[in-house]
């Protein structure tokens, strides 16, 4: 009964002393995912990278267009677009390169470019681009619905 009760004692201070080490990141990911997550966004920006120049050449006209309504302001920004796109193409091409290389070492949460992918902002726009049919289409269901009565 001696041996007992150290034994239980050195086993309750070890179990206390333990919990602060149970704390870890709970970032979602478990730690051996997060190399070939780092691989994943380093190959999809190299494969998509090409995908800049019209990218970039819609956010320019559209910026364009916006700001002055004139058919020229819009042309001038697809042009403008066209050679901005090049640099942004560069530097995803540069990033997923550099993740695609570096993928085993640490750093696996954070991209050298955002959005990290480039399909993250395309997405993001056809979803502005649908709410806001919805809401055109709401408003016409309201203005047609009392004339109808």
């Amino acid at each position: 009964m001696k041996k007992v009760i150290p034994f239980c004692l050195t086993l309750v201070l070890i179990c206390l002393f333990a919990l602060p080490c149970s704390a870890i990141d709970n970032t979602g990911v478990p730690w051996i995912y997060r190399p070939f997550k780092k691989l994943g966004r380093g190959v999809t920006n190299l494969v998509t990278s090409p995908l800049e120049i019209p990218n970039q050449m819609y956010v320019v006209s559209r910026k364009e267009y916006d700001e002055s309504a004139q058919t020229w302001a819009v042309v001038g920004g697809y042009i403008a677009g066209f050679f901005s796109g090049f640099g942004y193409a560069g530097w995803r091409m540069a990033a997923g390169a550099y993740d695609t290389i570096t993928f085993p070492f640490p750093s696996y949460e954070y991209s050298l470019i955002e959005p990290e992918f480039i399909s993250t902002e395309m997405a993001t726009r056809v979803e502005k681009k649908e709410v806001k049919k919805g809401e055109k289409g709401e408003e016409k269901k309201e203005q047609t619905t009392p004339q109808s009565k």
